[in-house]
């Protein structure tokens, strides 16, 4: 067809030609979740209806939403896939949305720790030891450096201003479980 779909005239012109229906209307189109933010935005802002289909928690089911121009709102609600058909699932609910499992951490408290050993170090000192050996930037050294002074891990003396981990012995560890 020779259209250029980034361009506001083109995109909006080929559903219009492809969706015409005897009445003069455009039929419906889908368009993934992810894609209403791409582009100039010309397909969320010209349909009457928009429907958004957003993967749920539950294998195979979908939340709905839709924005209706000319009709009453709609609550959101959930369809599962029953080929050839999407059914809709009333007993499950719209805002339990599949979660992006995202990139596992790459460092955590405990990478402190070992790079502190049983050495007494400075903040900065410590920083730098974790940075070289571990590549721990400087601010998720300091965010982990909070998690591991709240868990009682690692305490900064008030005399010289070091830090060392704080040892426990298996007994003391275990006690708070006795009460």
């Amino acid at each position: 067809m020779g259209l250029w779909e980034n361009w506001g005239a083109d995109s909006r012109r080929g559903p219009r030609e492809w969706g015409e229906t005897p009445h003069g209307s455009i039929s419906a189109f889908c368009f993934p979740n992810f894609c209403f933010s791409a582009g100039s935005g010309v397909f969320a802002r010209d349909p009457d209806s928009l429907l958004t289909f957003t993967k749920h928690e539950e294998e195979g089911a979908f939340a709905i939403e839709m924005v209706l121009r000319n009709l009453p709102p709609v609550e959101p609600f959930v369809v599962k896939w029953d080929w050839p058909l999407f059914r809709r699932e009333g007993s499950l609910d719209p805002t339990r949305l599949k979660q992006g499992g995202g990139r596992p951490a790459r460092y955590n408290a405990e990478t402190l720790l070992e790079c502190l050993g049983d050495q007494r170090l400075t903040s900065s000192a410590w920083n730098k030891l974790c940075h070289d050996d571990q590549g721990v930037s400087r601010g998720k050294f300091f965010q982990l450096l909070k998690e591991l002074e709240r868990a009682g891990k690692a305490q900064k003396s008030a005399i010289d201003g070091k830090w060392h981990q704080i040892m426990r012995s298996p007994e003391t560890q275990n006690s708070h479980y006795d009460q």
